[in-house]
Order: C-alpha cells, then sequence, then structure tokens
C-alpha cells in the first residue's frame, strides 16, 4: 500500500512505498504503479531530462500492471546510470537523520529511487501535486489508493 510522508517542520511531501518493489519482492500493485509511474514522469522531464542511457528503456514502459521485465529494465537501467547500490529493486525510503539532504539519502551521496521519482513526478505534476491520481498517466490502483489517502486526510 502506498504510504504518504509528510515532513512536520516544512511543506515537504513525498510519496513512499509500503513495500519493496523488483524482482522477489512483495510487489504490491500500488507501489509498482508508483514506481511506473514516477519513470514515466521522468521520462516526460524537460527540466531535468533522463541520462540518454534510459532512453530505449523508459520508451517501453507502460504506465500500469503488476511488475514486468519493461519494468524491471528501467529500474536496472536507472540504476546504472546514477551509481550506488545496484540490485535491481526500489527500497523504501527510510528517514535517517535531521534535515531534507540527509533525510532523502540512502547513504552519503545518494538519493532513494523513490525520492528521485518524487522530484520528477513534482515537476510534471506541479499543478496537482501531491494529488497524482489526478494525471492520466496515473494506474488504476494507484489512483484510487492516492485518493482515499488524501480525501481523509483532508490534504
Amino acid at each position: 500500500m502506498v504510504i504518504a510522508v509528510v515532513e512536520f517542520q516544512g511543506t515537504l511531501f513525498r510519496w513512499n512505498l509500503s513495500s519493496n518493489v523488483g524482482p522477489a519482492q512483495r510487489n504490491a500493485l500500488d507501489d509498482v504503479e508508483l514506481v511506473r509511474f514516477g519513470y514515466i514522469c521522468l521520462k516526460q522531464n524537460l527540466r531535468f531530462p533522463a541520462d540518454p542511457s534510459l532512453r530505449p528503456s523508459l520508451n517501453k514502459l507502460r504506465p500500469f500492471g503488476p511488475f514486468d521485465e519493461d519494468l524491471a529494465e528501467v529500474i536496472s537501467a536507472h540504476q546504472k546510470a546514477r551509481g550506488g547500490t545496484q540490485d535491481g529493486i526500489v527500497s523504501v525510503a527510510r528517514i535517517t537523520g535531521v534535515g531534507a539532504s540527509k533525510n532523502e539519502l540512502y547513504d552519503r551521496r545518494n538519493t532513494w529511487i523513490i525520492i528521485s521519482l518524487n522530484n520528477n513526478m513534482l515537476d510534471i505534476t506541479d499543478d496537482i501535486y501531491p494529488r497524482i491520481d489526478k494525471h492520466p498517466q496515473s494506474g488504476p490502483t494507484l489512483s484510487l489508493k492516492v485518493k482515499q489517502i488524501l480525501t481523509q486526510s483532508q490534504l
């Protein structure tokens, strides 16, 4: 189940995973669709374009559906292009340290992939973020979950 993370000291809002996405992981459909949507936004982001090595994988990516080879390929290509851990898994971001920059890093120099994907979602949906359920390429399971979370929390 997708979860919302709100920074209590500021206005930072991030979507996070409830479980890892990748080979041999739980791959809850809303988590998978969140990762897919993040990559769809990365593909569309003109402000911070994707590494050219990701283009072939991004072009094959479907906006919704369960974890499969097209998503596995994008995750692996992204990890290779950015450096850091290369296990083919998008992990749940675990907040550590104090301050936004430390909170978004899983080591001293690499952000959690889900945080990177959130940044792309924000760039593409800035007029509706965090209501990513209103974007036409948000998967149906993700859209339903986002709508439930945000209407319950009155954001």
